[in-house]
């Protein structure tokens, strides 16, 4: 498996496809709740449309 790769419904055409990791950010923090902050910017491979996204996952 591709991890550069993801599926997923693009914003803007509607399809189920893969969408393209353009950029990808890791942002550690080291507080009361540790945790890593990922940003990502995401091209559709099928209307090359830019989306953005996202997620904060806790370190236990």
């Amino acid at each position: 498996m591709d991890t550069n790769k993801g599926y997923n419904e693009c914003g803007y055409c509607g399809n189920k496809t893969k969408l393209d990791i353009v950029i990808f950010h890791k942002i550690e923090t080291r507080d009361e709740f540790d945790s890593d902050t990922y940003w990502l910017i995401l091209e559709c491979s099928v209307c090359k449309n830019i989306s953005f996204a996202k997620f904060t996952l806790e370190r236990t």
